[in-house]
């Protein structure tokens, strides 16, 4: 099955939390040369990653970590960077025809991937140890905590959909980041990535709980619909096979037809007769 990281799905994440890292700059009213010179390098290192220039907005944030090692925001937003330069990576990777090109093209985008996921949860765990952030303009320190608690969930939900294994370390860090968001919407957006993520690694009995959790809430929620119907059908239970045709059928009877996941699942349904 071939992955495609970044994808629409998600990328609201990026959209949403990346207005909380592109911070004014501010600076200017502080008279310490230092900051001065960190909310530059910031200010460059965010305009280039919104510019999608990854490479020249790690190397900005490389230099801001060598002047404050454990500033969050430096940490937090160098692993979106290397999230989004791995994922592009990974992603061109696995369309070449050249199987070494490919295979070096994966082995680098998940690389990147790594180190991002590292960095995101050392810039976590700064803010857990209450560590002096000594960036704030104009964001407030729960807007930061809340910011970085999001780059870290996504990041792991890219990390974990590509190795399994690290599922659990990714469900943890959305659960934190649940924990923090108020926006009702947001926190249905990430228990839904939750349990897909339960889903693809074959915990259905996890992922059938928690999408029955937001229907109890909802009952017209067509992800949760979705993945009640998946979950079922992973049970190999005659009955809860049975079952989980009725949720693809209502999920096809409302899904859009431009709805990316209707026309697998109508095959489904017809492999299912």
């Amino acid at each position: 099955m071939t992955f495609v990281l970044g994808s629409k799905t998600y990328s609201f994440v990026l959209v949403v939390f990346f207005l909380g890292f592109l911070l004014a700059p501010a600076c200017s009213l502080i008279e310490n040369k230092r900051m001065n010179q960190l909310g530059e390098l910031l200010t460059k290192g965010n305009t280039a990653l919104q510019d999608g220039q990854y490479d020249e907005a790690i190397e900005f944030y490389n230099r801001g970590l060598e002047m404050a090692p454990e500033e969050v925001l430096f940490l937090s937003n160098k692993a979106m960077a290397l999230r989004l330069r791995g994922s592009g990576t990974y992603n061109k990777a696995i369309k070449l025809s050249d199987a070494n090109a490919k295979a070096n093209g994966m082995t680098l985008g998940k690389s990147d991937l790594e180190e991002a996921a590292s960095l995101s949860a050392r810039a976590v765990e700064n803010l857990r140890g209450s560590l002096s952030i000594e960036i704030y303009n104009l964001l407030s320190g729960p807007e930061i905590k809340l910011a970085v608690t999001a780059n870290h969930a996504e990041t792991l939900r890219v990390v974990a959909t590509l190795d399994k294994s690290r599922t659990d370390d990714a469900v943890a860090a959305i659960d934190e980041y649940i924990k923090l968001e108020t926006d009702s919407a947001r926190k249905t957006a990430f228990r839904l990535v939750k349990n897909k993520l339960y889903l693809e690694s074959g915990n259905g009995v996890r992922a059938l709980e928690g999408y029955r959790e937001i229907l109890n809430e909802d009952p017209e929620q067509l992800d949760a619909i979705l993945g009640v119907g998946l979950a079922l059908s992973q049970s190999g239970d005659d009955q809860k096979f049975k079952e989980a045709k009725f949720f693809l059928k209502r999920f096809v009877e409302k899904a859009p037809d431009e709805h990316p996941m209707k026309a697998d699942v109508k095959q489904t349904l017809a492999y299912m007769k």
